[in-house]
């Protein structure tokens, strides 16, 4: 099992936290997750310890096995990308992967209209194959495989070119506070319905309502909304709700383009978005609107060129991640998502199962009868950090918990024994991890001797 890093707090608050943070569901299982990171960006200032900590912090918090990647994914074409996700996926049962970075895509063009745009699918249905029927360098035929389906999920962590490291260590500090319950969210989610859509708030107007879900999880006193009725939507007061209220979920119907959303009254755009200020949510920005996914043209040379959805997630307002969609029609089904995050998924297994449902031969075909399932792909994308609960304030391992499990024990002892290096000794031995040696040192003096072993027998005997 994974070591795990405390948080640097003094023993008998962290000890005392423990009660009150509630830990994450239980699964019967653990998913193999890739994460693929060109080695340029991952030796850049802080990146490689940060996204070590990262693996930590997930690994103690979601049944899932953080694998990294680290070579020069950027200069690999989307088929060799592909190739080598297939590989892992065949080998190593990954469930899904994180493209971190300037990670190149295929893209795609619908058979209905003229839409193209990146197509994440590509990254996710192992057994399919894909088609340029005309030559045009734009896949356009795809063959569904035996499972009919897709195989993993995929995820974008993507940030603005103009600031790429910056703003991937920003995202990663934030899901840093995330985990450790420095940033708390407000429990409560939002919906907002252009009148173009505001059919979209209850079942009794569509087939993939927000509300229920919402509902579900915070209760519908902690559910505000936007547009309902006879209300229309105005960008500054959406805007002020949205970023005042801490919201943990936010599903938003518009027209959009990849640069922002089109409400009833004006708009919300990504430099809206990429100046709110800062620790003010959403913590998953859902978002139904036409391009809102699809970063060609938008890879974020300033905070204007950046695509919505990737400003949601790396925007410094304390979102994590978003939701958006490749073509000229709107994302469909994060109801899905949100349904499953309400029986105890984190967002990436959410994602997966809207996955399942939609995209599908069946599913397409009962969407589109007119349409041919070859041609045309439902375009889902989420970008940002696909490791996050619904209604969840995070936990903090109890310090002298060596092996991860959420208690102190005699099964703690032999891994800490293995760290324990006398006074003044700030490097771990043979045996011992850095991680481990941080956990082993109780009393944070940057050593591990007899005062830590005082420490872990308080704690064995508390």
């Amino acid at each position: 099992m994974p070591s795990r890093r405390r948080v640097g707090m003094p023993v008998v608050a962290a000890v005392a936290l423990v009660a009150v943070f509630a830990a994450p569901p239980t699964h019967a299982t653990v998913d193999n997750v890739a994460l693929l990171i060109d080695q340029s960006l991952y030796n850049q200032g802080q990146v490689q310890p940060k996204l070590e900590r990262y693996e930590e912090e997930v690994e103690d918090r979601f049944p899932v096995d953080l694998q990294f990647h680290v070579g020069t994914f950027n200069s690999y074409t989307p088929e060799q990308i592909r190739a080598y996700i297939q590989n892992e996926f065949t080998t190593n049962l990954i469930t899904g992967v994180i493209l971190v970075g300037q990670i190149d895509y295929a893209v795609w063009e619908q058979g209905y209209g003229t839409n193209q745009g990146i197509l994440s699918f590509f990254y996710e249905d192992m057994d399919g194959s894909f088609t340029d029927t005309d030559g045009d360098g734009v896949y356009d035929w795809h063959e569904w495989g035996d499972r009919d389906g897709p195989e993993i999920w995929s995820c974008w962590m993507r940030p603005p070119v103009m600031n790429e490291a910056g703003l991937l260590r920003s995202l990663l500090d934030e899901a840093h506070d995330y985990y450790t319950g420095t940033f708390v969210t407000t429990k409560k989610g939002i919906v907002a319905c252009h009148e173009d859509y505001d059919n979209n708030f209850w079942p009794s107007g569509s087939t993939i309502p927000s509300m229920p879900g919402l509902v579900d999880i915070y209760g519908l006193a902690n559910v505000d909304t936007d547009g309902e009725g006879t209300d229309l939507v105005i960008a500054s007061e959406y805007e002020a709700l949205l970023f005042g209220g801490g919201y943990e979920i936010s599903h938003a119907w518009s027209h959009a383009w990849s640069g922002g959303q089109s409400w009833d009254s004006d708009s919300t755009t990504s430099t809206d978005v990429m100046t709110a200020p800062a620790g003010t949510g959403p913590l998953i920005a859902h978002i139904y609107g036409c391009h809102s996914g699809d970063f060609i043209g938008w890879e974020g040379t300033s905070n204007a060129n950046t695509v919505i959805a990737v400003a949601y997630a790396f925007g410094p307002g304390g979102g994590q991640a978003a939701s958006g969609t490749s073509w000229s029609y709107g994302t469909e089904g994060m109801n899905y998502v949100t349904e499953y995050m309400r029986d105890g998924a984190y967002l990436a297994e959410g994602w997966k199962h809207l996955l399942d449902v939609r995209e599908n031969s069946w599913a397409i075909h009962q969407r589109y009868p007119d349409r041919d399932v070859h041609t045309e792909l439902s375009g889902n994308n989420l970008f940002g950090n696909p490791f996050l609960y619904a209604d969840w304030t995070g936990y903090v391992i109890p310090p002298g918990d060596m092996d991860g499990d959420g208690d102190v024990d005699i099964d703690d002892f032999p891994i800490w024994a293995d760290c324990l290096s006398g006074p003044n000794v700030t490097t771990p031995p043979l045996n011992c991890s850095g991680p481990e040696f941080d956990d082993a040192d109780l009393d944070d003096d940057g050593d591990v001797d007899v005062g830590d072993y005082g420490a872990l027998q308080e704690l064995l005997g508390a």
